[in-house]
């Protein structure tokens, strides 16, 4: 009998707290971007950008969802060039700065129905100013990995077209 509390318990405390689900994409030409940011207090958004494209605030920015380890997604965009404008924690906003060549290096390639891998990341020394940008340090992490990013977002993707990709793309990673 307490085993099966137990297990109703745990059952609705997953159900409340759950992840978000990953919706279905919107066609075969819709593309997935994903990826992970570390950074000291809890990631909460994921700024991409298509090249070439000016933004006015988040109007018509590409929308991910973040994940409270750090992982992030963006479902349903449309084949281009993208690139990692910024990203943020509950308390600063971090803006990346590119010049010609680095911002060549950054750039995501997003082909017509494919998933991309964007990238680990580890954001450290961060030094937060009432005014202005403030200073952080970011580099390239080798964990999580494309694969173990993919095995913690499929079961979020279940029964849609992303998870037959996934499936497909950790078969290739296997």
């Amino acid at each position: 009998m307490s085993y099966r509390i137990y297990v109703l318990s745990l059952a609705l405390l997953l159900a409340g707290c759950g992840a978000p689900y990953i919706g279905d994409a919107r066609g075969p030409e819709s593309a997935l971007v994903f990826g992970h940011i570390s950074v000291p207090r809890r990631l909460s958004h994921v700024y991409l950008y298509e090249l070439g494209k000016a933004y006015i605030g988040t109007l018509n920015m590409p929308r991910a969802t973040v994940y409270r380890n750090g992982n992030f997604v963006f479902t349903n965009l449309k084949p281009g060039k993208y690139y990692i404008a910024g990203f943020a924690d509950r308390t600063n906003t971090f803006w990346l700065t590119y010049n010609d060549a680095s911002l060549e290096r950054a750039l995501i390639d997003v082909a017509p129905g494919k998933l991309v891998f964007a990238g680990s990341y580890t954001v450290t020394n961060v030094e937060s100013q009432w005014f202005g940008n403030g200073s952080f340090d970011i580099r390239h992490s080798r964990r999580p990995s494309e694969r173990e990013i993919l095995e913690q977002l499929a079961p979020l993707a279940q029964d849609t077209d992303w998870e037959t990709r996934m499936a497909a793309r950790l078969r290739v990673l296997r």
